[in-house]
């Protein structure tokens, strides 16, 4: 017999008369079907996941330094995407010392961009 029983099994035993055995073997081939049953939905959602991941994949652009997704105008951290295909944002715009940087909060990279400006200010 195979490792899932099948109807043909099972009517063998009822024609034997062996229904005990006909019965463990239908359970058994409930059992079987719910574990399929499981499986199927697992692998449905890993494909949907999949499915996401790619729609992601798609809409980026990379835009020196950042990637952007279209319809979203916060960048996301090009050395996360390209490291561990995260989409992480970057942080708002901070100045440290005389430059503006963006922060990633992930890996904590430094994306300059731009000086500041130290022109006098005339009143």
């Amino acid at each position: 017999m195979s490792a899932i029983p099948t109807y043909k099994d099972i009517i063998d035993l009822i024609k034997k008369g062996a229904t005990i055995e006909a019965q463990e073997q239908i359970m058994a081939l409930r059992e079987a079907a719910m574990n399929l049953q499981d499986e199927n939905h697992m692998l449905r959602e890993t494909l949907k996941g999949l499915e996401a991941a790619l729609a992601f994949k798609d809409g980026l652009q990379f835009v020196a330094p950042f990637y952007f997704k279209e319809g979203d105008g916060h960048p996301f951290c090009s050395r996360c995407w390209e490291k561990d295909r995260a989409g992480i944002h970057v942080g708002p715009r901070i100045t440290k010392g005389y430059v503006h940087v963006r922060v990633c909060p992930q890996c904590k990279s430094d994306y300059y961009i731009g000086d500041v400006d130290l022109r006098p200010i005339s009143i």
